[in-house]
């Protein structure tokens, strides 16, 4: 086994050791559904809402998640809006865009106000955990390495 492998297997068991909370937010039932048990596999305790209201519920009852996993279209209350309300409540948190269907000039809106990433939908499973890592562990030294390496 290569540095390359042991660093990136380490970073997988860093990550079930630390047991991040992930709040995913998303209307669509299959997908959301993936997301929560892939990152539970992972380690992750993981909180899902099928919109933004709920979402902003969930998010109230606990005040801190390691990352928010948010969708832009939904229904009741769309991803923007949950956005805005959650950072009001907490500035700091991290919080990642998942959408197929949003406008450049919102994105960069949201990315601008503190949005830690975007992934477009349809996304692969090892996409979704690699970005998601890359924010649980931002600044770390180690991941940063990680991905000098990758490139």
């Amino acid at each position: 086994m290569g540095l390359f492998s042991i660093k990136k297997e380490l970073k997988f068991q860093q990550f079930a050791e630390m047991h991040p909370t992930i709040l995913i937010i998303d209307d669509e039932d299959d997908l959301r559904k993936v997301i929560e048990e892939m990152f539970s596999i992972l380690g992750c305790k993981t909180y899902s809402a099928e919109n933004g209201k709920d979402g902003l519920d969930i998010y109230k009852q606990h005040k801190y998640f390691d990352l928010i996993i948010l969708d832009m279209q939904m229904p009741i209350m769309n991803g923007r809006t949950a956005f805005k309300e959650i950072r009001k409540i907490n500035p700091e948190q991290k919080i990642l865009i998942i959408s197929g269907y949003t406008k450049l000039e919102d994105l960069n809106d949201l990315i601008k106000s503190g949005a830690k990433g975007f992934v477009e939908k349809p996304f692969s499973i090892y996409t979704m955990i690699e970005k998601v890592k890359s924010i649980i562990f931002e600044g770390d030294p180690a991941l940063k390495i990680h991905h000098q390496h990758k490139i």
